[in-house]
Parts: structure tokens; sequence; C-alpha cells
């Protein structure tokens, strides 16, 4: 009898648990503040399986590819290759962050400048 009700409740959970995980798929909006006034950042975020894919974009400038992409849980992180200005190489700019609801925490590394901390919200 015990082993029923165990059985029971890990199947239960097994169909709960999911529809409580936190969704990351879609368009987030931050305002990164900048020597020149404030830039608009979207991110357009999808999620298969902790595979997180996408582009960031920029102010006008042309949507990066998120590259090296993960959700696990609420962590999240991935890459975007900046162009380097004057035909130099391309720099590798590191995204890393937490999920909660309709918050995006996320601190950026490397490109121009120290780390920078900004929080995207969901466009809904």
């Amino acid at each position: 009898m015990k082993l029923r009700v165990l059985l029971a409740l890990v199947c239960l959970l097994s169909l709960v648990i999911p529809a409580l995980a936190q969704s990351i798929d879609g368009k987030w909006e931050a305002t990164q503040t900048t020597q020149r006034g404030e830039v608009k950042i979207t991110f357009d975020l999808k999620n298969a399986g902790g595979k997180l894919s996408g582009t960031v974009t920029q102010g006008q400038g042309q949507a990066q590819e998120i590259k090296n992409g993960k959700l696990d849980g609420t962590k999240v992180s991935f890459e975007t290759t900046q162009p380097a200005r004057g035909g130099g190489d391309p720099t590798t700019v590191a995204w890393s962050g937490t999920l909660s609801g309709d918050s995006l925490k996320l601190t950026r590394t490397g490109g121009r400048g120290g780390p920078q901390d900004l929080e995207a919200k969901r466009v809904k």
C-alpha cells in the first residue's frame, strides 16, 4: 500500500514540476547606460531542453547570435560575438545571470569596458 502511494506521488510530481518550471522563451528588453546615453538591448530567447538559443540586439545594431547558451534551472549563460571596430578581431562577450519570473538579471563581461550588470524584463 505504501509503495502504491509513493508511486502515485512520484507520478504526480513528474507532471507538476515541469509545469512549474520558468520559461525564458520570448522577447526581453533592458536599458544600459553608456557614455552616449541610454541604449536598449533586446534579447530574443528560446530554450530547448536546457540549450539556449536566440539573438541579442544592442541599440540600432545588427542582431548577434547566441552561442554556447545554457539554461540550468534559473541559471542562464551564453556568449555573443561583438564585431571589432576598424577591422580587428571580433570580441567574445559572456553573459551570465539568473531568471526570476519576468525578470532576467545578467552580467555582461568582455567587449568594451568592465563587467556590466543589467536587468531585462519580459516583453508581454
